[in-house]
């Protein structure tokens, strides 16, 4: 996330010129970053309830596994991801689009 703010800084900072909001900016970068979350969410969580409920198997006293505990920990993840991305695009949203686009000729 924070890699690809710093690589879209410029684009960012044009963007503010033409008279974008940060609000559409935090939108536009995250809509990528959830589906990408979310893909990796519907691989990961089969998989992990199916190891944990061949792991668990192997004890003495069993406790039942909902699906609500891995939907809880991908929902978690979700929500930690957009507020790193929110906080990083604010920030970079923030600075005078004459820097940014100064920033990224220095870069390049």
């Amino acid at each position: 996330m924070i890699y690809i703010t710093t690589q879209r800084t410029k684009e960012i900072g044009i963007r503010k010129v033409i008279g974008a909001t940060v609000t559409q900016l935090i939108f536009l970068l995250s809509r990528d970053f959830i589906k990408l979350i979310g893909l990796a969410i519907l691989i990961a969580l089969p998989i992990a309830w199916w190891g944990s409920r061949k792991w668990l198997e192997n004890f003495a006293y069993r406790t039942p596994l909902d699906w609500w505990i891995f939907a809880a920990g991908g929902a978690i993840l979700l929500c930690i991801a957009l507020v790193i991305l929110c906080l990083r695009t604010f920030k970079a949203a923030a600075v005078n689009p004459v820097e940014s686009l100064r920033l990224s000729k220095k870069r390049i």
